[in-house]
């Protein structure tokens, strides 16, 4: 048996990454939102289409948040682990992306990420990788 978030993930796998549609942003979202009701990026979604309006969000949350790990952290309880709970967002750092960090989510002990060059996929997680408990 398989839970919201598991068939969400194996829904989006392999799909295109598209900006303000099926990005980091907007791919955690979706897949939160699946696992919880709950949308953790709400207030960033539709802020942007294309990369020049990701890097315009990116700085302005950098300008007044500090960051998408201090966006994170004001948000959302961090999980120091090794071992994250299914369903946790996942944050690595990402130099290609315009906040140069990249969200995800945890599934099945594996991370879920959406990169330009590769559309959504499943990889292993890492010891450099973040975590928090979105409710």
């Amino acid at each position: 048996m398989t839970d919201a978030l598991t068939e969400y993930v194996r829904g989006e796998i392999g799909k295109p990454f598209v900006w303000g549609e099926r990005d980091c942003i907007a791919f955690a979202d979706a897949a939160i939102a699946a696992h919880t009701g709950a949308h953790p990026f709400r207030e960033w979604l539709g802020t942007y289409k294309d990369l020049k309006g990701a890097v315009a969000t990116a700085v302005a949350l950098r300008k007044v948040e500090g960051g998408p790990v201090a966006a994170a952290d004001a948000r959302w309880h961090r999980e120091m682990t090794l071992h994250p709970r299914h369903g946790a967002l996942v944050g690595r750092s990402a130099d290609g992306s315009a906040l140069r960090f990249a969200f995800g989510v945890v599934v099945a002990g594996m991370a879920a990420f959406v990169t330009q060059e590769a559309g959504v996929q499943v990889v292993p997680l890492t010891v450099f990788d973040r975590y928090w408990i979105v409710t």
